[in-house]
């Protein structure tokens, strides 16, 4: 008998132990992922294991759903041929997406449906981040420049669209396409969870901002400045903003 429940013990104790060696596995895997399957499968592993409790599963989660949420927005946007302005006057505009010369048609609903999932994901990110104990021990050593976003939509993670490369592009004078750092470490820890959920809310009181009123008529006259390519009814009358010149030369009918 003792023999038996001495077995049972020991057998509780492994599985403990290789559940909790799986998790840091499963961060390892989603931080190293080179596709978006990899990726996926990973984060699906540790979703489950946060369902259950785990603080550290629940905090790549959470994490994991706020990267989700700018690569969907990220996508969405690209999708419909958008150009990212150099000015620091549009935060939620400044992603540098990859250009898109056969852009999908958009129209002011569509644009607000891009808000709103946004939005939505952010709104998930920082409720499993909240589920994070406070005292959580939490150290997770990331390389951004090995670790991205597929903001074309290929499935596959390039050097260009590492948040090496993203966070080189939005700095001021940051320039896209140019070689990204070769390493850029970055340790998060409890507090960066904190942070992140405090960012995530900061975008959404953005984006309610722009939720709550009625922009059609904006959109419709100016926002070909951020998709040149579609034809928007003051498409021939404005300037468009280009990759190089940022802002400039969008604000002054005919050129004027």
């Amino acid at each position: 008998m003792r023999t038996g429940i001495l077995t049972f013990v020991m057998w509780l104790v492994w599985a403990g132990m290789a559940g909790a060696q799986s998790v840091d596995d499963d961060v390892s895997a989603y931080f190293a992922a080179a596709t978006i399957s990899e990726r996926t499968a990973a984060r699906d592993r540790l979703e489950a294991a946060a369902n259950e409790g785990n603080d550290l599963a629940a905090f790549v989660t959470g994490t994991a759903m706020f990267f989700d949420a700018v690569q969907g927005f990220g996508t969405e946007l690209a999708r419909h041929g958008f150009e990212s302005p150099s000015s620091f006057m549009v935060p939620l505009f400044r992603l540098p997406v990859p250009e898109n010369k056969d852009p999908e048609p958009l129209d002011y609903v569509k644009f607000r449906k891009i808000f709103e999932d946004f939005e939505t994901r952010l709104a998930a990110s920082s409720a499993r981040m909240g589920t994070v104990s406070e005292t959580a021990d939490i150290a997770i050593d990331v390389d951004f420049a090995s670790f991205g976003l597929d903001l074309n939509g290929d499935g596959a993670i390039s050097k260009q669209e590492s948040v090496a490369a993203i966070i080189q592009a939005i700095q001021p004078g940051g320039r896209r396409n140019s070689d990204p750092p070769a390493s850029m470490s970055f340790r998060f820890d409890r507090a960066d969870g904190y942070w992140l959920q405090g960012y995530a809310n900061f975008l959404m009181a953005a984006l309610d901002f722009w939720l709550a009123h009625d922009f059609e008529l904006a959109f419709n006259q100016s926002f070909h400045m951020f998709f040149p390519a579609l034809h928007y009814p003051c498409r021939m009358i404005w300037y468009p903003i280009s990759r190089t010149n940022g802002m400039q030369g969008c604000c002054y009918p005919n050129g004027s």
